[in-house]
């Protein structure tokens, strides 16, 4: 499993790179050949077993080692401990070897590592519960504390010591025409005690752990160029990659400045409609978008198209 890169489309299935014999294999839905319940695949994710979890349109597929196939789990209203709708935004394993699944419409789904069935967790209007039924992003802190990005209700807190939540929907200066609902990534940096989140249509906001002081910024009130904030990481030097649908950015934390990265190949940008950036063990990063798959080098806060990893069919 470890020998293999593993990609998402929406629309062309599942991709396999294997290093080892240099190959790339599609999986597909094709009368469920493969068990690929959808060829719109959105999140991907190992559990305790290193078993791969794919989250598709139509449901969950569990790869099958040995038969080099796919499973599928549905949604079914006959059966109890099933999903709780087929759309899977996102999928998370927690620090314990719980599996996490966001859904469209059907809140989030915790499977036990010890218990074969899924227990669902939705918006409970009136009393303290998750703010909104489609959950797009699920990230953990050192406290084992959730942190979870809903479509229309904001960023959630989940205390697991007091099984509590608290939400975080609206910017102050929400009036000036920037909601801040719709959440796509968040990222935790633990040093530094903050919680950097990115909305569609929102920007970026700097949530402060000690004080729970927030900072917002957007096109309205910094140089930040984009209000489409889809993926945030450490560059690992104090500031920050992020991808917006428009641009690959740099911000820079100590002067809370962004700046855009401009990387070409072959005199096009290398990269568009950003949705996904991703640090590997060789410290590589990783952009998808509208192009496919770009990878880059760091050399202190820049980026260089790595030319040595090339894989021609997804690059399109």
């Amino acid at each position: 499993m470890f020998n293999r890169i593993w990609m998402t489309t929406e629309g062309d299935g599942l991709y396999m790179y294997d290093l080892k014999s240099k190959q790339l294999k599609n999986y597909r839905y094709e009368g469920g050949k493969a068990g690929l319940n959808s060829n719109y695949v959105r999140s991907l994710a190992l559990d305790q077993e290193n078993r791969l979890w794919v989250g598709t349109y139509s449901g969950l597929n569990i790869y099958q080692e040995g038969k080099d196939s796919f499973f599928s789990i549905k949604s079914s209203m006959a059966q109890d401990g099933t999903l709780s709708q087929n759309s899977v935004r996102c999928i998370f394993k927690d620090s314990q070897g719980g599996m996490w699944l966001g859904m469209y419409w059907g809140g989030l789904n915790y499977c036990h590592p010890l218990c074969n069935r899924f227990q669902h967790i939705k918006h409970t209007p009136f009393s303290n519960s998750l703010s909104d039924n489609v959950v797009s992003c699920i990230v953990e802190d050192k406290k084992q504390n959730l942190w979870i990005g809903t479509s229309d209700g904001g960023l959630n807190f989940y205390d697991s010591a007091l099984k509590i939540y608290k939400n975080y929907l609206f910017n102050p200066n929400a009036s000036k025409g920037v909601p801040f609902k719709d959440i796509k990534t968040v990222y935790v940096d633990e040093l530094n005690e903050k919680v950097y989140v990115g909305a569609h249509a929102g920007g970026m906001m700097v949530l402060h752990l000690k004080t729970g002081k927030r900072e917002f910024y957007n096109q309205q009130n910094s140089n930040l160029p984009s209000n489409n904030i889809y993926s945030i990481i450490s560059d690992e030097k104090g500031g920050l990659w992020m991808a917006s649908l428009e641009y690959l950015l740099h911000f820079d934390v100590a002067r809370r400045h962004f700046s855009i990265v401009n990387v070409e190949m072959k005199g096009e940008k290398a990269q568009e409609n950003n949705r996904l950036l991703f640090r590997d063990s060789k410290k590589r990063i990783w952009a998808g978008g509208e192009r496919g798959l770009s990878v880059y080098n760091q050399v202190d806060t820049s980026l260089f198209l790595n030319t040595d990893f090339h894989i021609d069919p997804v690059l399109k």
